[in-house]
């Protein structure tokens, strides 16, 4: 699941990934994703992660589930379903140092541009391309 944090200015929060992670160490990503545990609904997932990662809380809107194209690194293959939510809040963020490096605020026009060639997860860029494609 994966949570992409609006502010009411319209700007998008995205994390960069630890540096020590295993899958895309470093890149930018959605603002908050992680793994539904076994008996959790998508939603207690989300609001979990959201609050682990970035020490948020707000209401969350189920925006649509993806079938992302498999990745493998070292001999592994992973492809998942993300169930996306947006979250709306101008709380300040206090990201995780074990599993974040940081957070930046972007704009629609920022995001466009690392579409092309920015330092994306590739789950990332799959779902915001969509996502912004669904705004117009």
């Amino acid at each position: 699941m994966a949570v992409l944090v609006i502010r009411h200015s319209g700007a998008l929060v995205l994390q960069q990934r630890s540096k020590r992670d295993r899958w895309d160490p470093g890149l930018w990503t959605m603002s908050s994703t992680g793994h539904v545990k076994r008996g959790e609904s998508y939603e207690a997932a989300a609001r979990r992660e959201l609050g682990e990662e970035l020490g948020l809380e707000g209401d969350l809107k189920l925006v649509r589930k993806y079938l992302l194209p498999p990745i493998s690194d070292r001999g592994l293959t992973e492809q998942e379903w993300v169930t996306l939510f947006t979250c709306r809040t101008d709380s300040p963020c206090t990201i995780d140092p074990v599993e974040l490096e940081s957070v930046k605020e972007v704009t629609e026009k920022d995001i466009r541009g690392m579409l092309v060639d920015g330092p994306l997860t590739r789950d990332a860029r799959t779902i915001l391309t969509d996502y912004l494609e669904s705004q117009l």
